[in-house]
């Protein structure tokens, strides 16, 4: 769909002891959406009777955004390990299978990386950032930094953004320019 230009970072919005995970993603972002108007979406199609979607059993007794495929291509786990949600190969172009809905108007040519976490132990929403370690582990950092930096080699084209640069989200709940300096990549960040 496009050139590769943008590493967006993103996070869960969860509290540090909830457990997210690829399968946890299938069921926030693909199963059924209830509508306002009363209808349904499922895999970005809209239904007025859900009974005549063909449901995964996993979707039978959830809902969540309704969409087609995810919206992460990478989650990165509070112990650093990176689990890979959507598959990309190593060209400088997202196809359409490639394509994740991590931020609308930026995904035909954005890498979107979820850090599990995003809230403090309490579990309250974050009104404004916060400090990366207040949120995070050290291991997220590591493997953050690790994996921005494989990034930028194979991609000469990409800037690193935080999903708030496009949306009034606050997410990753942190300024991604904070690292920049740490990371030693000032000239990458937005």
């Amino acid at each position: 769909m496009g050139l590769i230009t943008q590493y967006m970072v993103h996070c869960t919005d969860t509290a540090p002891w909830v457990k997210v995970n690829k399968t946890t993603l299938f069921r926030w972002h693909l199963a059924p959406r209830k509508n306002s108007d009363g209808t349904f979406t499922y895999k970005g199609v809209k239904y007025d009777d859900l009974s005549k979607a063909d449901l995964s059993p996993m979707h039978e007794r959830f809902f969540g955004r309704g969409w087609d495929r995810y919206g992460y291509h990478k989650l990165i786990h509070r112990d650093g390990t990176v689990e890979i949600i959507t598959p990309i190969n190593r060209d400088a172009f997202l196809s359409t299978d490639e394509t994740t809905w991590g931020c609308t108007g930026q995904n035909s040519h954005s890498i979107h990386v979820a850090l599990v976490g995003g809230r403090l132990q309490d579990n309250k929403p974050l009104k404004k950032p916060v400090d990366f370690f207040k949120i995070f582990t050290y291991q997220q950092f590591i493997a953050l930094q690790k994996d921005i930096k494989q990034i930028l080699a194979r991609y000469e084209a990409v800037k690193v953004t935080g999903h708030y640069n496009h949306s009034k989200k606050p997410c990753p709940n942190f300024d991604v320019k904070d690292l920049a300096e740490l990371f030693g990549l000032e000239m990458f960040f937005v």
